[in-house]
């Protein structure tokens, strides 16, 4: 365990105490959390350098929201027919009865209200 000590400023020193920011467990989660991000970023720069020197145009912001914009459609989309799936069967979620009943509940109906 390794012990550091800061300087901050009195108002955001008293404002993170005060939210509870300044224990061992917060402070360590949220230098990891910044590790990650910045781990993330350099993955990214990286990659656009590579990108850069291919020649490949970047692509203008209103294209960018529809790409992100669609693939949030399709994701929900998918949510949807999974959720489909499991509404209005019915016998319940799935339409068989209980094979294997160590509990005494023979099938669906006697389960249900149970």
């Amino acid at each position: 365990m390794t012990t550091i000590q800061i300087q901050l400023p009195d108002a955001t020193a008293k404002a993170a105490r005060e939210a509870g920011l300044l224990t061992p467990q917060v402070l360590d989660t949220l230098l990891a959390d910044a590790l990650e991000r910045r781990k993330a970023a350099d993955s990214l720069l990286s990659i656009a350098d590579r990108v850069g020197s291919a020649g490949i145009e970047p692509m203008p912001m209103p294209e960018i929201v529809a790409e992100v914009k669609a693939s949030r459609a399709e994701h929900k989309h998918r949510a949807d027919r999974r959720d489909e799936d499991f509404q209005g069967r019915p016998n319940g979620p799935f339409d068989l009865d209980i094979v294997f009943a160590p509990d005494g509940i023979e099938n669906y109906a006697e389960a249900k209200p149970a």
